[in-house]
């Protein structure tokens, strides 16, 4: 529907009048309300490691008020001065940045490539970034050519192309990086998510190619990679097909999912349990809940504790934990009364239960851990880093931990962030009120006046 502030149509989500904040003119609903009101507001994501779902990010809020942007390069050191109200990474070279309501480019020496004219630029993709004038949108070039005018009320990038739309009479238009107008990209989106995802779900429809599934009333289904089609019907039960319509489970499922051309988990009076594709038995449907299959190990839960099954359905780690996530690199974070630790693939303990978080290990082989300090008035989480072996890289201090970029991260410590690097070493102490990571060998940082 459309949104009841600025009228951005989109189907994916509903906008509410109540949601409208006064203070910003801004419905927080409505990306496009978000992103045409940057002077006014801007939200910035810092993720932190995500395992867990809580203490997993964080959106600051940024006006056009007190305090200036700058950058520091990887060495802490400061490489373009602190002039801007707002400041935005690096990307092919250049950086979009705004004095007032006005934006224009910076190269890395902080030299103007594009003067201060235009009311908002986004980051460039293949030399080209979406950009808006006054109220309107189009598509530049570094030179502030324009590649696509600026008469949209709104354009973004997705999927290889450049998305246009006009509100008022709902029509969308596709560009391609020069600025020629493509065809609708929705069955390539699609193939491609098919192929990453391996399967694709499709809601009832009347133009739905397979005509055999008009025989069934069904609901929706998934698609699989292997040709294989899970069915579900509106009385909630679930089958499998091949693409042809033959019937290979028949709908006696609550649930069916496809691991792999060998196992398939299924639910069944209210318990799991793993078949094939003609319906024998693999693993008994004896558990209240399961995980995913990774590194021939599987977590299980029955009456309230979790523990570890192969494929055969042999325990191999015994139903002792509190909670328990799949393997990954030959480790699983497992919870014992509250407290997290980490155990390998035959159950030995590699780091023991004292944290109240383990979040996922990065591409560093760094997991940010959590722990809880009580005290009188409340209890509060600080953060350290340990590596595979569980040894300590840095201890419980900091308020948050971000993720690392370019082998950097940015960390907080009472309402100042700071830098470090992947050793723990400090690059920059925490002197710097907002930031954003690094980018190209650059970061964007904030000072506030005190």
């Amino acid at each position: 529907m459309n949104c009841e502030f600025c009228g951005f149509y989109n189907e994916d989500f509903w906008c509410y009048s109540e949601n409208i904040e006064n203070d910003f003119d801004i419905n927080w609903d409505c990306e496009n309300c978000m992103k045409t009101n940057i002077n006014y507001i801007k939200l910035i994501r810092h993720n932190t490691f995500g395992y867990g779902g809580h203490g997993g990010g964080r959106i600051l809020e940024e006006t056009n008020g007190d305090g200036k942007w700058g950058y520091i390069d990887s060495s802490g050191n400061m490489a373009i001065p602190f002039i801007y109200d707002t400041a935005r990474d690096f990307h092919e070279g250049v950086a979009s940045v705004s004095i007032g309501h006005k934006w224009g480019l910076i190269d890395k020496t902080g030299k103007f490539i594009l003067s201060l004219y235009l009311s908002y630029i986004d980051k460039f993709i293949n030399g080209v970034a979406c950009a808006r004038k006054n109220k309107l949108w189009g598509l530049i070039d570094k030179t502030g050519k324009e590649i696509i005018p600026f008469i949209y009320d709104y354009t973004w990038f997705e999927d290889g192309v450049i998305i246009a739309q006009l509100i008022n009479n709902k029509k969308i238009k596709f560009f391609d990086y020069a600025g020629n107008e493509t065809e609708d990209p929705y069955f390539k989106i699609q193939d491609e998510c098919a192929r990453i995802k391996k399967c694709v779900n499709r809601r009832n429809s009347a133009h739905d190619p397979h005509e055999w599934l008009k025989n069934y009333n069904w609901e929706n289904y998934d698609e699989y990679y292997n040709g294989l089609i899970c069915v579900e019907r509106k009385d909630g039960k679930e089958g499998l097909f091949d693409k042809t319509g033959n019937e290979l489970l028949p709908f006696l499922y609550k649930y069916i999912s496809i691991i792999d051309d060998d196992m398939i988990k299924a639910k069944k009076d209210g318990s799991y349990g793993y078949i094939n594709k003609n319906g024998d038995e693999l693993v008994p449907f004896i558990y209240q809940n399961t995980g995913d299959l990774h590194e021939n190990r599987i977590p299980v839960e029955m009456d309230g504790k979790w523990g570890f099954i192969n494929k055969a359905g042999k325990i191999i780690i015994p139903l002792i934990y509190d909670a328990a996530s799949s393997f990954k690199n030959g480790l699983a974070c497992v919870k014992i009364n509250n407290n997290e630790g980490l155990i390998d693939i035959e159950g030995n303990i590699i780091v023991p239960f004292i944290y109240s978080e383990i979040y996922d290990f990065d591409e560093n082989n760094l997991a940010c851990i959590e722990k809880q300090f009580k005290n009188k008035s409340k209890n509060t989480y600080k953060y350290g880093l340990i590596d595979k072996t569980g040894k300590k890289i840095i201890p419980n201090i900091y308020n948050i931990i971000c993720e690392f970029r370019e082998g950097l991260s940015f960390v907080k410590l009472n309402e100042k962030w700071g830098v470090i690097d992947v050793t723990g070493n400090k690059i920059t102490a925490p002197v710097y009120d907002d930031f954003g990571h690094y980018s190209e060998g650059l970061a964007r940082v904030k000072i506030c006046k005190t």
